[in-house]
């Protein structure tokens, strides 16, 4: 049986699509088989391309089974490839791009049938941040980006894969993103909303974030265990935890180890708390009632064998809200950007301007931390 691409129509007027290209996959001595392919096209002069695609695809090595693999099959095998490689986050918003490009180009799309035009087209139409959220905000340029470079990656992978000859976004470039102005806490107004505060709880949880830089899902993860919290040294130490039959994991942004010193006012902030926690609760910022609701989730979690789903944002719980409240009654109005990473970046501006060595925070050098957050 030999290789011939053949070109049919089909009249019938179910299909809307009469069009057909028809070959054979190469013979598998496995299954004692070929595998027969056939896509349909509107117009002949679209089903003439792609039989030349696919004759100079197949000339150049490239098998026709994978010529023949569709947008939604290769994504599939993406993700399964990817799963244990990213982290549940990273793996969410590629799944997120997968659901644009699905929605724009089909499923059933093959892949090799995306080209330039195509590709340059699905970035410049996109007018929406997600499907899935009821308020369809007009998307941002960062937001693009973000999906741009997804798709490069994953075109990219399907270049080394040998599903396609080359990358059809990598000629597209980034916009350049519209930079929102964030507000920097100064100390006077960091004193004013630790004074607004009602719980030595939430004092202390502030103040690692202010006073050593710390993200708020890495001080919700610290442990009264003694391996993070070291009196010694005053140090608060991160890292990777993995699970445990009791706790649930926690990744670091980077999955690099490192320690940070304490300045001593936080260390009396968490000592004052470390008097008053529970002995079962074993998160030094969690509370007891929120403690309970991770504990059932994780078990539950476990029994259902989706431990590798764990969502770690699932820690944060109306922390942004209560962050908010206490800076209005803390007095601070602004029109810049006000949210509880500010804690982060105003100790990087104040380490920047106090020209500091860049020790632990995640940047290659002090110059560039200053170009990042200083004012």
């Amino acid at each position: 049986m030999t290789n011939e691409i053949v070109i049919s129509k089909d009249d019938r007027d179910i299909r809307k699509k009469p069009w057909l290209v028809r070959w054979y996959s190469d013979y598998d001595p496995v299954q004692d088989t070929r595998k027969r392919h056939c896509r349909s096209f509107s117009t002949r002069k679209l089903a003439e391309r792609f039989v030349d695609e696919l004759k100079y695809d197949l000339a150049n090595g490239l098998s026709q089974d994978k010529k023949a693999i569709t947008l939604g099959e290769f994504c599939q095998k993406f993700l399964d490839a990817k799963s244990n490689k990213y982290s549940l986050g990273t793996l969410r918003h590629y799944q997120y791009t997968i659901d644009r490009l699905n929605a724009y180009f089909s499923a059933n799309t093959p892949l090799a049938q995306i080209d330039e035009e195509y590709a340059e087209q699905f970035i410049n139409n996109m007018d929406y941040v997600r499907e899935d959220l009821k308020t369809k905000r007009t998307i941002s340029n960062s937001a693009r980006n973000v999906t741009l470079r997804n798709c490069k990656t994953l075109f990219q992978t399907a270049v080394r894969w040998k599903y396609l000859q080359f990358n059809v976004f990598e000629g597209i470039s980034q916009v350049d993103p519209k930079k929102q102005e964030w507000h920097h806490i100064t100390p006077q107004e960091f004193e004013q909303i630790l004074s607004s505060c009602t719980t030595i709880s939430k004092r202390a949880f502030y103040a690692v974030q202010y006073g050593c830089g710390l993200r708020a899902g890495e001080a919700m993860n610290l442990l009264w265990n003694g391996s993070n919290i070291d009196y010694k040294t005053n140090k608060i130490h991160l890292f990777n935890r993995p699970p445990s039959p009791e706790i649930p994991p926690y990744n670091l942004k980077t999955y690099k180890p490192r320690s940070v010193p304490m300045p001593d006012w936080a260390v009396d902030l968490v000592k004052e708390l470390q008097q008053q926690s529970t002995p079962g609760n074993p998160f030094i910022f969690l509370s007891d009632k929120r403690w309970a609701t991770i504990q059932r989730r994780w078990k539950r979690m476990q029994a259902t064998g989706k431990e590798e789903k764990w969502d770690p944002n699932l820690m944060l719980s109306n922390t942004l809200t209560e962050f908010k409240k206490c800076c209005r009654r803390a007095g601070i109005k602004t029109h810049l950007r006000l949210c509880q990473h500010c804690f982060r970046k105003s100790w990087a501006t104040n380490l920047a301007g106090a020209a500091k060595e860049r020790t632990y925070y995640e940047h290659s050098c002090i110059k560039n931390l200053d170009f990042t957050y200083g004012h």
